[in-house]
């Protein structure tokens, strides 16, 4: 306080020369800016994600959940199983947190946990600029840019993505080092880094194979004698690769292919990702990696060019595969750019017509390939900058959008142009920063839209299962469910212990979830304590088993003793009508021996203004239900548990696309018809009741979507 006071008693030319003295003291001090930096960006990181309430990225985020909570219990397990999953680092950091906190408290946590680790980046960044010999303000801004690209938004995320950014920087600027001056110290540090870089994430192996290409090429046939300790770091990457592909990534080599798709996606990631860096500082940013000047810009070069060649080309494969742009691999390349276009600037901006070609390239592809055209769909799962497109094209409208971000492309282009004859060398780097600034903000607001619309549809008690159930806890995954709920009940409901899949459902994950077997006598055979089952399109009741909660399309029963299935349709939505495709199972109740034999009794209709006849098809058997009419069908299989099909041509969809045939109501247990033999179906006069034995329970009621007029389906049609 008193140097501020001395100072505002000085003459206005002496304060401003005081102050600007004082200000580059400051920037001549590293670890200030640096720590300044990190935090700015931790808190505000931090408070934006405690504005987004549940997870949304699964399976990922339920994943790294299900390893912190089980080796915070000393075991590596997802319900149950050993986990063959070697992304081990990120679950290993949080494990203290999920271990003492509540699932609620511990979800903050790691948020914050996320934001400080992504905002460590800026210290590598910062170091690797003034390795290669930039400035100390110019590499204070490449490390402000890395902390501003829209992937950084992931840090709401319980993924590891975050952890593993600062670790894939610092293994590169260890690397470099050691390339250029090989020492055990420098390979060792390498060595840690990158290991850790790939325990965190394991796409991020091709650290390993980068730098020994890089060495190979700097040192020929002295690589292994001057590089010895760093080509340990091959061993831990392998044992991760192996268990990778003989665990959770097993798929991958089944699915690698280098056809046509690949290709297209390595030009198209690239595309997008030239787009993302605001365009001009790339074709400088391409002549520095290119043509290097001395041997620090080829040890960067080759290392940092190798690491680039590998990750796209490896996120390509994923790509192909997925129709995703897999920003979430290449993010971690961002910060090299900028810090390759200042080796660009410091060399006096060399071969500027090869600027000039590179970005009249870019422009010509911005022309050809609308940015907006790809924020759509599943194409932008797996990319913030594709979601802060999607943002402004909300805003703006598609078509305005689509020419705003053309024109600025355009600019960046001429802005590249511009910088290489004679422009401001700084103004291109500041105007990348603004580009990723925007497209962060875009990316935050449309990811806190989906989460609050998520967190609406949710209730309001999250961890509702655990509080009802009585035990451990068995999810049954069904068939046509779009398993949104079953993930959030996963994720924030640690009693759900096993997971099954009923009649070859897709479960939550690659990680344990058996068949779910049924005895002929209705008895679950694989299963433990209590059941969760997804009601969205299956409808259960049990024998001995009554429902002690509901929420969400999700249905928790209790059984009293193993549980046995009564009843089980597969194919109905919660609000009874049946899809293209059901199938109507029942199991005889085993303590009245003269009935060997199962049989139900149900209802079909169709509203009075439904537009068309529905001919249905169950078992054998053909039924015509019209509009406004119903049938009473009883279905049997004297011989035991009975297992029929239900199906119709005459399919209408419904305002959220489901296709639906008829509705099924007052399904019951009934006696086996008197003569009948093997297995059928047919209409009944039976009167309402008159042969019931037992009225099957059919769990959760419809919720409110499920329940939505169904007038508008006719205005559709």
């Amino acid at each position: 306080m008193e140097t501020m006071l001395k100072l505002e008693t000085l003459p206005a030319p002496t304060l401003l020369a005081a102050r600007e003295a004082v200000a580059a003291r400051l920037l001549a001090r590293p670890t200030v800016v640096l720590a300044s930096l990190i935090a700015l960006s931790t808190v505000t990181r931090t408070v934006v994600a405690w504005l987004h309430q549940t997870p949304r990225y699964f399976p990922d985020e339920y994943i790294y959940a299900a390893l912190g909570r089980s080796l915070a219990h000393g075991h590596y397990e997802i319900r149950g199983h050993l986990a063959h999953f070697p992304a081990i680092l990120e679950p290993l950091v949080a494990a203290p947190i999920w271990r003492f906190f509540s699932t609620g408290t511990a979800y903050q946590l790691v948020q914050a946990q996320n934001a400080l680790a992504a905002s460590l980046v800026a210290i590598p960044i910062f170091g690797l600029g003034r390795w290669l010999g930039l400035s100390r303000g110019y590499s204070y801004l490449c490390a402000a840019y890395g902390l501003v690209i829209p992937e950084l938004a992931l840090a709401s995320n319980n993924i590891a993505d975050l952890v593993a950014y600062p670790l894939v920087l610092a293994a590169l600027a260890m690397g470099v080092r050691a390339l250029d001056a090989p020492s055990p110290k420098r390979q060792l540090g390498f060595l840690a880094f990158a290991t850790l870089a790939t325990l965190a994430r394991t796409q991020y192996f091709v650290l390993v194979p980068a730098y020994i290409l890089a060495a190979l090429l700097l040192e020929r046939g002295r690589m292994f004698r001057r590089h010895k300790v760093a080509a340990f770091a091959l061993i831990p990457v392998s044992i991760a690769i192996a268990v990778a592909v003989l665990g959770f990534y097993s798929g991958v080599l089944s699915t690698t292919h280098l056809n046509g798709q690949f290709f297209h996606w390595l030009g198209l990631q690239s595309f997008l990702l030239t787009v993302e860096a605001g365009v001009a500082i790339v074709p400088g940013a391409v002549i520095a990696l290119v043509r290097p000047a001395h041997r620090r810009e080829a040890v960067f070069a080759l290392f940092g060019g190798a690491f680039i060649v590998f990750l796209f080309c490896e996120s390509a494969v994923y790509a192909a595969n997925s129709d995703h742009f897999k920003e979430r691999y290449l993010f971690a390349l961002m910060p090299l750019v900028p810090l390759a276009y200042g080796l660009y600037l410091k060399r006096g901006r060399p071969h500027r017509y090869a600027v000039v070609a590179l970005a009249l390239a870019i422009v010509v592809a911005v022309s050809r390939l609308p940015l907006s055209a790809y924020a759509i769909s599943t194409l932008r799962t797996d990319s913030e900058l594709l979601y802060g497109v999607s943002w402004l094209e909300r805003e703006l409208g598609y078509g305005t959008a689509a020419l705003v971000i053309a024109l600025l492309a355009t600019a960046g282009g001429a802005c590249a142009v511009w910088i290489a004859f004679k422009g401001d060398r700084m103004f291109a780097l500041t105007a990348a920063i603004l580009v990723a600034l925007a497209a962060t903000i875009g990316a935050v607001k449309v990811d806190l839209g989906y989460t609050r619309t998520a967190r609406a549809l949710l209730p309001s008690n999250l961890t509702w299962i655990d509080a009802a159930s009585k035990g451990p806890v068995t999810v049954v995954a069904t068939p046509y469910s779009s398993r949104a709920f079953v993930f959030f009940a996963l994720y924030w409901n640690t009693s759900i212990t096993r997971e099954v899949a009923l009649d070859r459902a897709v479960p939550s994950d690659n990680f344990s979830a058996p068949d779910l077997r049924i005895g002929r006598d209705g008895r679950m055979l694989n299963t433990t304590g209590d059941l969760l089952i997804d009601r969205t399109v299956a409808s259960a009741s049990f024998w001995n088993a009554s429902v002690i909660a509901h929420e969400t399309g999700l249905t928790l029963w209790h059984p009293h003793g193993a549980p046995r299935i009564q009843t089980l349709v597969v194919g109905q939505y919660a609000d009874d009508w049946l899809n293209e495709s059901a199938r109507i199972r029942a199991w005889p109740r085993h303590s009245q021996p003269k009935e060997r034999g199962a049989a139900v009794a149900f209802t079909l209709s169709l509203p009075r203004d439904w537009p068309r006849t529905a001919h249905m098809k169950i078992g054998e058997a053909a039924f015509a239900i019209n509009p406004g009419s119903r049938r009473e069908i009883v279905c049997w299989n004297a011989a035991g548990p009975l297992d029929i099909l239900s199906t119709s041509r005459d399919v209408l969809l419904d305002g959220a696309n489901r296709p639906l045939t008829v509705q099924l109501r007052k399904l019951a247990q009934t006696a086996t018809p008197a003569g009948r033999a093997g297995e059928s179906c047919a209409a009944t006069p039976l009167r309402r009741g008159s042969s019931l034995r037992r009225q099957a329970a059919t769990g959760q009621k419809a919720s409110a979507a499920a329940r939505a007029p169904h007038r508008a389906l006719l205005q559709a049609h």
